[in-house]
């Protein structure tokens, strides 16, 4: 079992880790602009450099509870790094009338599909409601069914 203090001087090595890596990126996204590279996104830029240092950390160091806190969850990455990217990367888009009309027709479509899904989805409820329980089809009501039913028949004359 590992003692407090190594357990406290592994926390520090990884937390320094995350901050090299945190300043590579900045550093790499600045590097981009300054030079105007445009053909690597900086979040591209970023997966590169995870790459790398990923890379790095598994060649020189690789004891199991290092690569362990180095280990990738999917779970963080949709809840927490995808949406960043696709927010960059739809910001530094060119401003171009041909976009607008391409990503207003992909809304259109969409919300169309996921309107007739809700509308399905409702459909199916009550038709399987409807199945379930006996609602009458025909013009006539409950009501006068029932009564008809009950009562026998009227005789005029005898």
């Amino acid at each position: 079992m590992p003692s407090a203090e190594f357990a406290h001087e592994f926390g520090a090595l990884n937390t320094l880790l995350l901050v090299i890596i945190l300043g590579l990126c900045i550093l790499s996204a600045y590097l981009i602009k300054q030079n105007s590279f445009y053909y690597l996104p900086e979040s591209a830029a970023a997966i590169v450099v995870g790459i790398i240092v990923g890379g790095l950390a598994r060649v020189v160091y690789p004891s199991a509870e290092e690569l362990d806190f180095l280990s990738f969850e999917p779970e963080i990455f949709f809840f927490l790094l995808l949406p960043p990217i696709i927010f960059e990367a739809g910001y530094s888009l060119e401003k171009v009338k041909c976009i607008y009309l391409t990503l207003h027709s992909y809304d259109i479509i969409s919300s169309n599909l996921h309107s007739y899904s809700y509308l399905y989805y409702i459909l199916y409820v009550l038709s399987t409601y409807s199945s379930r329980t006996s609602l009458p089809i025909s013009g006539q009501s409950h009501c006068m069914q029932s009564s008809e039913q009950s009562s026998p028949p009227l005789s005029l004359g005898s």
